[in-house]
């Protein structure tokens, strides 16, 4: 996961070159189904999908009669880099009409020289084939995450990084298939007792908040293999506990910022 400076669109887009504008409107390619064992859970099959790409203001096309939504497996809507985005876009309630879909990405994870403000339509409740839903960055501040995103009872691997999370959204814990929960850079202090009821939950990724302990329940957990909790402001003495504690789980602590909690303490300062 990249290092990323501190949150802010407008300081991100005066520091970021934008990228040039996208003239091709809609992008529709088809292409070998190879998911990533690390950002993607593993697709049952060896066929063939497809993917759409759409920028943030072009969503007018998902409720087009293009055949290829009848067909489309996974949907990717991309940042603006056009203009800026004063009020969150509200996504079609057509979304819920995409019976094939089974990975929907919301922006380019870790990019920020562009803009990206959405909310979610309560339709999206009606994909019981969606597989993966990732936002980076996607809501504003004040926005809830919706709780009817625990209705995807097919969901493997949800993402939502940078989305002003204080807690673990309740709704994870229906997530009876999740195998991948990545809440990278987000304000999270506590990690609920309910992850270990999710009967497939293979990694948790925490980095970038500020979590220091995790639930003795946790190492119940029959999946858990990883957790990754870099940039946490742990010392030293605090991951060798939590190795201790979890015996069954490799723990990520890597500190892209440096920012001196280990470090200090390792050097003995």
């Amino acid at each position: 996961m990249p290092a990323l400076p501190a949150r802010g669109k407008q300081t991100e887009r005066n520091l970021m070159r934008p990228r040039p504008t996208r003239w091709v409107a809609f992008v529709v390619a088809i292409v070998a189904s190879q998911p990533s064992a690390a950002a993607e859970p593993a697709a049952a099959g060896n066929g063939r999908k497809t993917t759409i790409t759409v920028t943030v203001d072009e969503l007018g096309m998902l409720s087009s009669s293009d055949p290829a939504l009848a067909r489309v497996k996974e949907l990717r809507i991309d940042a603006t880099c056009t203009r800026t985005l004063e009020t969150a876009v509200p996504l079609p309630a057509t979304l819920g009409d995409l019976a094939t879909l089974e990975a929907l990405h919301l922006g380019p994870e870790g990019r920020q020289d562009c803009d990206l403000v959405v909310t979610l339509p309560a339709n999206l409740a009606k994909l019981k084939k969606l597989k993966t839903l990732r936002a980076d960055d996607a809501f504003e501040p004040t926005y809830a995450v919706p709780s009817f995103i625990g209705e995807l009872s097919a969901l493997e691997n949800l993402g939502l990084m940078r989305s002003h999370l204080a807690a673990v959204p309740d709704f994870v814990g229906k997530l009876k298939r999740l195998r991948l929960l990545t809440l990278w850079r987000n304000e999270i202090r506590v990690v609920p007792e309910f992850l270990a009821e999710l009967p497939e939950l293979e990694e948790i990724d925490l980095s970038y908040n500020e979590v220091h302990r995790l639930p003795p329940v946790l190492a119940k957990a029959r999946a858990l293999r990883r957790i990754r909790l870099g940039n946490n402001h742990l010392t030293l003495a605090e991951q060798e506990q939590l190795r201790r504690e979890f015996p069954n789980v490799a723990f990520d602590f890597a500190n892209e910022y440096d920012d001196g909690v280990a470090n200090d303490e390792a050097s003995g300062r």
